[in-house]
């Protein structure tokens, strides 16, 4: 199964949702997909989908997909981790009025160089990786043996300094 989430934000996410729709629609990733999707005004015409999901049911949609495409949500990234996922991530970009400022992009390309993500950083980029996914997925976990969460509290507390630091002016 393919699950392709948007997370809770309020932002919409509407590219995300389209790139999946086309991929399951054109054949070029087989289903069944379903689609948590958001606030977004897309409405995916290839699969199901819900607006939101209670966190249980999010979490299991998680452990029984084969593949989870995904915002670059911190919490929605963090699941997929611990249900050992390699989720492929289309971080919002605040450039298309995705979101406010650029951390998924940031925590996004930092997972990826950690091994535990596979990051599209467009639309012909999302294409190759979502054709590549299960070849892509083989060589980072040959190659992947760090903990998980070792680089993830890392970065998320590097990061938080950062903004509080931004924030007060220090």
């Amino acid at each position: 199964m393919i699950l392709v989430t948007v997370g809770q934000e309020r932002f919409p996410f509407d590219r995300l949702l389209r790139l999946a729709d086309d991929a399951v629609a054109s054949g070029e990733v087989e289903g069944p997909a379903f689609a948590q999707t958001g606030h977004s005004a897309y409405v995916p015409r290839a699969f199901p989908h819900a607006n939101f999901l209670p966190p249980d049911k999010l979490r299991d949609l998680i452990r029984r997909s084969t593949l989870v495409i995904t915002h670059g949500g911190v919490g929605t990234i963090v699941q997929c981790l611990d249900e050992d996922k390699v989720p492929l991530v289309v971080p919002r970009d605040p450039r298309l009025g995705e979101h406010l400022d650029g951390h998924q992009l940031e925590f996004s390309a930092r997972m990826e160089i950690e091994g535990r993500v596979l990051v599209a950083r467009d639309d012909a980029d999302f294409r190759v990786k979502l054709l590549t996914y299960e070849s892509l997925v083989r060589g980072l976990r040959a190659g992947c043996r760090r903990p998980a969460t070792a680089p993830l509290v890392e970065f998320l507390e590097n990061f938080s300094r950062a903004i509080r630091a931004k924030k007060t002016g220090r």
